[in-house]
C-alpha cells in the first residue's frame, strides 16, 4: 500500500500564513490613531483592525484544518517529509474517510463533524493518547503554548462575533496579557487587531523565546505565526524549516 504525506498538508497551511502575512504587513501601520492615519492612509485605523482580525482568523482556521488532515492522515499511516511517522496502536487506517469513520465511530463521513473539535488541543491530544503511542507528535507540543493556543481561538472568535461570551473571553485575556487588573475596563474601541499589534509580545509569549526569533514587527500577531510555524514543524516535520526565522524576505516584502 502507498504510504500517504504529509507535506501537502504542511503546504496548505504555510501557503495561508503567507497569504495572511500579506494582507498583514500593508495595513498594519494604519491601525495608528493619528492624523495621517485618518486623513491619508489608505485606511482608517477602524478598518485596518478589522482586516488584522480577519487576517488572524483565517491561521487559525487553516491551524484548524492543518490538525484535522496531519491527525488523519497520521491515522492510515503517514509519512512526514522526514519519513517521521508516530507509531500506531490500532494498526492504520485504509484511507483517512476511514480514519475519520474510525476517529468519531461514525459510519457517514458528513455527520462525522459534529464529533470533532478540532479548535480545542486539549481534544486532540485526549484523541492521539488513544490512537498513537505516547500521544506523539501532538504531545510534543511545549506545554508552553497550550495557553496560547487557548487565547487564539479566544481571539478568533471575537474576531468572528461580538456576544457576550467573546466580548468577556476576550476582555480577560487582553487585562492578563497586558498587565492591566482582571475586571479593568478596555479602551473604547480596542479591538482584536489592536491587540495583535501589542508590541510586547514578551509578556504574552516569554521574553527569552521571542529573543530567538528575527522578527520584523515584534508584536503579538508575528509571534503567533512564528509559533505556528514551529508547531507545524513538530508535527509534520520537514527539512525547509529554519528555526530562527520564518521567511525574512516575505516579511520585509510584507512591510513595503
Amino acid at each position: 500500500m502507498i504510504r500517504l504525506s504529509t507535506k501537502a498538508v504542511r503546504k496548505n497551511f504555510e501557503s495561508a500564513i503567507s497569504t495572511a502575512l500579506r494582507i498583514y504587513g500593508p495595513v498594519r501601520g494604519d491601525c495608528i490613531w493619528n492624523y495621517e492615519s485618518i486623513n491619508e492612509n489608505t485606511f482608517h485605523p477602524r478598518v485596518a483592525s478589522k482586516v488584522i482580525g480577519l487576517s488572524f482568523l483565517s491561521i487559525v482556521a487553516a491551524w484548524e484544518e492543518y490538525l484535522e488532515n496531519s491527525f488523519l492522515r497520521y491515522m492510515t499511516g503517514a509519512l512526514s517529509e522526514t519519513g517521521y511517522a508516530p507509531r500506531l496502536r490500532i494498526g492504520p487506517c485504509k484511507s483517512t474517510a476511514h480514519a475519520k469513520q474510525v476517529l468519531t465511530s461514525t459510519v457517514n463521513t458528513n455527520e462525522a463533524v459534529r464529533f470533532m473539535r478540532w479548535n480545542d488541543f486539549e481534544w486532540v491530544l485526549a484523541k492521539a493518547e488513544i490512537f498513537f503511542y505516547r500521544a506523539e507528535p501532538y504531545s510534543r507540543v511545549d506545554s508552553h503554548f497550550l495557553q496560547r493556543l487557548k487565547d487564539a481561538q479566544i481571539i478568533r472568535n471575537r474576531v468572528a462575533h461580538s456576544s457576550s461570551k467573546a466580548r468577556s473571553q476576550f476582555k480577560t485575556i487582553t487585562n492578563r496579557n497586558v498587565g492591566a487588573p482582571k475586571d479593568s475596563p478596555m479602551d473604547y474601541g480596542f479591538s482584536p487587531g489592536r491587540y495583535l499589534i501589542y508590541n510586547k509580545p514578551e509578556v504574552v509569549f516569554g521574553k527569552s523565546w521571542v529573543e530567538t526569533k528575527h522578527c520584523e514587527w515584534p508584536d503579538i500577531f508575528e509571534c503567533y505565526v512564528h509559533m505556528f510555524t514551529e508547531l507545524v514543524y513538530t508535527i509534520t516535520p520537514h527539512k525547509e524549516y529554519a528555526i530562527n526565522a520564518i521567511n525574512p524576505d516575505l516579511l520585509r516584502r510584507c512591510a513595503t
